[in-house]
């Protein structure tokens, strides 16, 4: 703004110089037509009609007004400024530091200047300056700058001056532009003191290097100091952050080193020294990476611990972690949006609370998205970090980490394209001492081929103290290597294999899988089987990286080399018949990619322990495990092909077949 009036003020000290000024301290105004001065080399070389002259003071009252006005040549250089017309020939010195080669244009249709009783007045429909290093038009424009014993005095105009319309239906517009940046703005009044900027503006357009700003209809008001012609944009800019209230209208930011861009429609925004209050109809920031946020009906209340102004310019995380301590927000659907990933919250409230210790607590009401082809929905999440000692982002995390609570009684997830549903009840989630622990009393699971219920759910994951809390990477890593997962029943049904199965004491760790299974049903070729009292052991020996990539045929390849099963009794009824045992005091052990399988089944009702020994692989292509059956006794009574022809009838199927001497098993439908 400030290079706004003092470009507009050039061409009225072409005019007076403070001498002038003082001899026509009582009124002077010039009414010019048709001004056009235009630059070759060393001089300004241009034309005008004068309307109307006017001057008077003690001495002297002269007032020109004649149709009849000559046309005027103007010639401007270093030395002189020469005004011809008719027999009229002035010349005066220019004045001081005058470089006309700077100089490209100046034009006018109407100008009028009036220096009267301390009133610095221009006004005109059409005038534009060209120079070297600047550009300025303006539209429509009535300058009014109030000065002390008629001196021109450029500094006074940018502390004490207004500019209104030309024209009572017709907005001044204004456009100035430079190296460093581009200023359009179309406003219905803009006034300056020495301590206040007002503008009622319906455009106003900023574009710099490192910002762009955009407002419509709005109204602006903001703390100023003293400004003087050396000062920059960026002084009133701080001036607002210092105190500034914007009422109403649109408003946009875009900050082209980072891509982000904020669009808001707003109620009215308010700084004033350490507080920052805002209530917004909606907004919306794109991102750099493409995402999107969009929200409605915010309002947000804080109190910055540092004074807004020395916080470095638009850098908005750091004006959020300020205001942290004292803050208060509510926004009503909020959404992202990125190129994976959809989410939808219907209202978010925040608050820091300060009671006996400091506390910051967080409430979502129906979250939900979108990711691939699945979605999700949170009715209600509920989050508080307890005993805060420090805003600093690190040490607010740290804080979080040592005392927290999560509340989010139920979670619902669905894919459309597998069918699945997935319901999570969840009664606690607490953070103590770096360790986050979680309890689910269950999780409902249903697809179109199987139905299960995972109860009493307990996880955990541990940090290490002096981690730096923002290592996000390093943060997955300890909660790999210091983590547990056990749940007391798990209970399903596979409708394409008709397994029952019931799960008791499952516990997950990097080191250990175990599995207490009391009962299984398992129907195949018009047979149920039962399995009765089922223990299984694994080392999945997981690695982080294996962890990352959700390598699952790695952890099977490890198990596949290191696992103990164990079966009490497997029992058959044909039919539903009754139940008749097969087999007993079942033994699976794998190690170094070879196996050994006990157990005792009766052979012509002479019970008969058997054995089994070979290799074992796990086919990472096909998914299948694979026993290459080396040695099999079963006493005097049968061998190897003889127990192998008891297994094919009894086991084999599409996913379980029986080779040679080949046992093979296929994991899943691939």
């Amino acid at each position: 703004m400030n290079q706004l009036i003092l470009i507009t003020l050039l061409f009225s000290s072409l005019l007076t110089t403070p001498a002038m000024a003082i001899m026509f301290e009582k009124r002077m105004e010039v009414g010019l037509k048709n001004l056009s001065i235009i630059s070759n080399e060393n001089n300004l070389i241009g034309s005008t009609e004068l309307t109307h002259l006017i001057f008077a003071n003690e001495l002297t009252n002269i007032t020109l007004r004649d149709k009849q006005l000559k046309k005027y040549s103007i010639t401007i250089n270093p030395e002189m400024i020469q005004v011809m017309g008719g027999d009229f020939n002035y010349k005066f010195p220019s004045f001081d530091n005058f470089d006309g080669i700077n100089y490209k244009k100046i034009l006018s249709n109407n100008f009028n200047y009036q220096l009267y009783n301390n009133i610095l007045e221009i006004k005109s429909d059409y005038f534009e300056i060209e120079t070297y290093s600047y550009y300025l038009k303006a539209v429509m424009f009535n300058l009014e700058c109030f000065l002390e014993n008629n001196e021109i005095d450029v500094e006074r105009c940018l502390n004490n001056s207004q500019v209104t319309s030309y024209d009572p239906v017709i907005s001044p517009s204004i456009h100035f532009n430079n190296a460093e940046s581009d200023l359009e703005i179309n406003a219905n009044n803009i006034t300056l003191t020495p301590d206040r900027l007002k503008i009622d503006t319906n455009t106003l357009n900023y574009v710099s290097q490192n910002l762009e700003v955009a407002l419509k209809e709005s109204n602006i008001e903001c703390q100023k100091s003293w400004v003087t012609p050396n000062s920059q944009g960026l002084d009133f800019i701080l001036g607002c952050l210092a105190e500034g209230n914007l009422k109403k209208g649109w408003f946009e930011i875009f900050l082209p080193e980072k891509s982000i861009k904020a669009t808001l429609f707003n109620n009215q925004m308010t700084i004033n020294d350490y507080n920052f209050d805002f209530n917004l109809k909606s907004s919306k920031f794109e991102m750099e990476d493409k995402s999107l946020f969009s929200t409605e009906k915010t309002t947000f209340k804080c109190h910055a611990q540092t004074h807004i102004q020395n916080i470095e310019t638009f850098d908005f995380q750091k004006i959020l972690f300020e205001c942290a301590s004292e803050l208060r927000s509510d926004i009503e659907n909020l959404v992202y949006q990125s190129k994976d990933l959809s989410l939808k919250m219907e209202t978010f409230h925040y608050e820091t609370q300060k009671e006996d210790s400091t506390k910051i607590y967080a409430q979502i009401n129906n979250i939900s998205g979108n990711k691939d082809t699945g979605s999700f929905l949170i009715p209600t999440v509920k989050a508080s970090c307890n005993n805060i000692k420090n805003f600093d982002l690190s040490a607010l995390i740290t804080d979080c980490l040592m005392d927290g609570t999560v509340e989010l009684p139920t979670i619902d997830y669905s894919d459309q394209e597998t069918k699945t549903n997935v319901k999570i009840n969840i009664s606690s989630a607490n953070i103590k001492n770096n360790q986050f622990i979680l309890n689910a009393p269950k999780i409902a699971i249903s697809s179109p081929t199987i139905i299960a219920s995972i109860h009493n759910i307990e996880a955990s994951c541990k940090r290490n103290q002096n981690d730096p809390p923002l290592d996000f990477d390093l943060l997955q890593r300890r909660c790999f290597e210091n983590s547990l997962l056990k749940i007391s029943l798990i209970k399903a049904t596979n409708n394409k294999y008709d397994l029952q199965m019931e799960v008791k004491d499952v516990s997950v760790d990097k080191n250990k899988l175990f599995l207490n299974i009391p009962a299984a049903k398992y129907n195949l070729n018009q047979k149920s089987i039962y399995f009765e009292k089922m223990n299984f052991l694994c080392n999945p020996n997981v690695t982080f990286e294996n962890f990352q990539d959700l390598n699952v045929n790695n952890v099977l390849d490890n198990c596949v080399n290191n696992t103990k099963i164990t079966i009490d009794t497997v029992k058959n009824a044909l039919n539903g018949g009754s139940k008749k045992t097969k087999y007993e005091n079942i033994t699976f052990l794998t190690a170094n990619s070879n196996f050994t399988l006990k157990l005792k089944m009766s052979v012509m009702l002479i019970p008969t322990n058997v054995k089994f020994e070979g290799t074992i692989k796990y086919n990472k292509e096909t998914s299948e495990i694979i026993l290459n059956v080396v040695k099999a006794s079963a006493g005097p009574l049968l061998g190897k092909n003889s127990i192998l022809f008891f297994m094919k009838n009894f086991f084999a199927d599409e996913n379980i077949r029986v080779e040679g001497n080949k046992i093979i098993a296929k994991l899943g439908d691939n």
